[in-house]
């Protein structure tokens, strides 16, 4: 069987060689079918050829050796002349066959073998050139058997002499010899029709199968066949690139119903032994035969590693926009409660005399409720998203000012080391980027609770183009790299990735609430950085912020003067539902030089409006007040006293465009808590303006 099909192959080959196949699927099936006639016939025809060059030799009829050997020598001519184009090497190869066919009709009449060659000629024509060559070629036969008919009647010829042939017999002989030839070319004429035709479905299958290919091997879907014993008997390329064709499929739980006619469709873990399995989704199909028995089951799945990703980070954004929500509902009373600390305590430290023992202990609380105020800022970042007024910012200066807080609060077991390059100038608030380094010296040195080093450098870097750190700050080409490294026990792969979640903490029960680095992470995104950390287990974890950096010149500092009374400069109403916080802004004021009237309630101050109360300067209220609103009670003083500025005290709303947006009845806004200086300088300006009140839209302090 294998010579057999040896022998089959190399035939197949020399076909191929002798016509080689060109055009369409049909063209190409009579390219071999031209072939494998020169071939057959050059082979068949050597024995009768050679009889009859023998007996022609023998019985001197030297016309019928010419025309034999002329005839066989063009059939071996077209065989080897494979550049003469397809239709010239049938045409003569027919012609040939006509020719033989009419010489020896002419020379021997019905006495010779024409009769094979006028049978053989419509049915090569037919099967080479198509039907209306063949009908052309059995007319060409006919024509010969008519020139025999008319001989046989006119008794001229020396065959039809001699033989004395009847014409009732020839003509039987030539109408048997025309049904037949019309048979066998209608017949071959369907055959090469038909065999073309499947050809070209044979051909254009391929081609699908080809294309069907090629998009499975380019497609970045994982695409397996999979036998009824499990194993893999194709794999595209990405199942390749991913291992997928060495996956245990027979391992999953849905393989059994797979290969009872289920279709399943889901997402699973699955992954070559020895290695981390793989999230993927998609579908197991059963492939069945024609019979119905299973053939395959096609795997058609997905790495949805990526998608996972971003839905963490979605779950984690989300968790952010809750924090937001939460902080902005303690946000005003926590401020409510930072603003008399404030107030009172700059007040307190004006009247008391030079060297008095609380001064020391004044400050700190000043100082204390200046960083209190700055956390609650930090925590708002979560749901506003506003850009704070920021300005240049040394991280150098900050860092040696943050080390003299830290060598205050952390054991002495620690020690802190610090690396600073000069001048490294971002655009920040220097109570946010000093609140981002407390929380990540404070978490290193809670890493060490046997002792240990806390390292805190500054240095510019260059980001090069492409990597990975400047597709996460694009537009930036040098930045800021604050680090903050410790000595500690590090931390492993799955704590790392959850360092930034919100509430997430690796400290004891009641030593953290999981919120600072998530404000870390918050406040670096918000100033258009990113946070990137670094840990194992045993070899200590290092934080590294990046920031871009500015060109903007440091700003000179400027001594604020001290609080001092002045003479009176004017009334201002005084708003608020809150009495400490409402006492402690009229002290202010009043060290100002301003003459105050206060009021609890909306309603109160609009009521001591009608009742002549002494002239009002300006009104300064609080935003959340029950009953009415501090933006409402604008609105109305703008109906009754369209020139009297209304100023808004707010502990968190939206933003101050929020409420400023709300109508032209507000004139400012302040956040609380705010300090004297702030407050002076906001209320200075307003009254100022208070003839040109539409240019003091928009003044906001705080």
């Amino acid at each position: 069987m294998a010579d057999a099909d040896a022998l089959s192959r190399r035939i197949a080959a020399l076909v191929d060689w002798i016509a080689p196949c060109q055009g369409t699927p049909i063209e190409r099936w009579r390219h071999r079918i031209l072939g494998a006639t020169l071939l057959f016939l050059a082979i068949l025809l050597l024995l009768p050829i050679a009889t009859a060059v023998f007996v022609g030799v023998r019985d001197g009829a030297y016309a019928v050796v010419i025309t034999d050997v002329a005839a066989y020598g063009v059939l071996l001519t077209m065989l080897l002349s494979r550049q003469i184009p397809y239709v010239w090497r049938t045409g003569v190869l027919l012609g040939l066959l006509g020719a033989v066919g009419a010489f020896f009709t002419i020379a021997f009449g019905p006495l010779s073998s024409s009769m094979v060659w006028l049978l053989a000629l419509p049915v090569a024509s037919s099967l080479l050139l198509g039907l209306r060559a063949g009908i052309v070629g059995l007319l060409a036969s006919m024509s010969c058997v008519a020139y025999v008919a008319v001989g046989i009647a006119r008794g001229t010829e020396v065959w039809a002499i001699d033989a004395n042939f009847s014409l009732e017999r020839w003509l039987i002989i030539g109408a048997s010899l025309f049904v037949m030839g019309l048979f066998l070319m209608l017949a071959t004429a369907v055959i090469a029709t038909g065999l073309g035709n499947e050809a070209t479905a044979r051909a254009s299958a391929e081609s699908e199968r080809a294309r069907l290919a090629d998009a499975m091997e380019q497609s970045d879907g994982i695409v397996i066949l999979i036998d009824p014993a499990g194993q893999v008997t194709y794999a595209n390329a990405a199942a390749r690139a991913a291992a997928a064709d060495r996956m245990p499929f027979t391992a999953l739980p849905s393989w059994d119903a797979v290969l009872q006619g289920t279709t399943w469709e889901g997402t699973l873990e699955l992954g070559p032994p020895g290695t981390e399995p793989v999230a993927m989704s998609g579908a197991l199909c059963p492939v069945r035969e024609a019979d119905g028995t299973l053939a395959y089951v096609l795997a058609t799945l997905r790495d949805v590693r990526r998608e996972r990703a971003l839905e963490d980070r979605l779950r984690h954004d989300q968790r952010l926009a809750a924090i937001g929500t939460l902080a902005g509902g303690i946000a005003h009373d926590f401020n409510n409660l930072l603003q008399p600390i404030y107030g009172n305590a700059e007040v307190a430290l004006v009247q008391l005399p030079s060297g008095h023992p609380a001064t020391a202990a004044l400050g700190d609380i000043v100082q204390s409720a200046e960083r209190a105020r700055v956390l609650v800022r930090r925590i708002l970042s979560f749901s506003r998203t506003e850009r704070e007024v920021r300005g240049p910012l040394d991280l150098g200066s900050l860092v040696d000012e943050t080390v003299r807080l830290l060598r205050a609060t952390v054991p002495p077991t620690i020690e802190i080391e610090t690396a600073v390059e000069p001048r490294v100038i971002v655009e920040a608030e220097a109570g946010e980027v000093q609140q981002i380094l407390l929380n990540l010296s404070s978490n290193a040195a809670h890493a060490m609770p046997g002792g240990g080093t806390v390292w805190l450098d500054v240095r510019r870097v260059s980001l090069p183009p492409g990597s990975d750190l400047a597709r996460a700050m694009p537009g930036v080409s040098d930045a800021a790299c604050l680090r903050v490294a410790d000595s500690g026990n590090g931390m492993d792969a799955a704590t790392l990735r959850r360092i930034f979640e919100p509430f997430f903490s690796t400290k004891r029960g009641g030593q953290g609430s999981g919120l600072g680095l998530a404000m870390v992470h918050a406040t670096v995104t918000g100033l258009g950085g990113i946070v990137l950390p670094e840990s194992a287990p045993g070899i200590g974890t290092t934080m590294r912020v990046y920031l871009p950096l500015t060109a903007m010149p440091l700003a000179t500092p400027i001594d604020s003067p001290a609080i001092a009374p002045t003479e009176t400069a004017g009334c201002i109403m005084v708003v608020d539902d809150e009495d400490r916080v409402r006492r402690a802004t009229v002290r202010l004021l009043e060290r100002h030089g301003w003459g105050t009237v206060e009021y609890s309630s909306a309603a109160d101050a609009i009521a001591a409006l009608g009742n002549g109360t002494p002239s009002i300067d300006a009104i300064l209220t609080d935003y959340s007040m029950p009953g009415m609103t501090g933006a409402e009670l604008a609105r109305v003083v703008r109906t009754r006293a369209p020139m009297l500025p209304v100023v808004l005290m707010t502990g968190f709303v939206e933003g101050d465009d929020a409420i400023l947006q709300q109508g032209d009845a507000v004139t400012a806004v302040i956040a609380k808590p705010f300090t004297s200086g702030e407050l002076r300088d906001l209320m200075e300006r307003v009254i100022a303006g208070r003839h040109g009140r539409g240019d003091m839209v928009g003044v906001s302090a705080g």
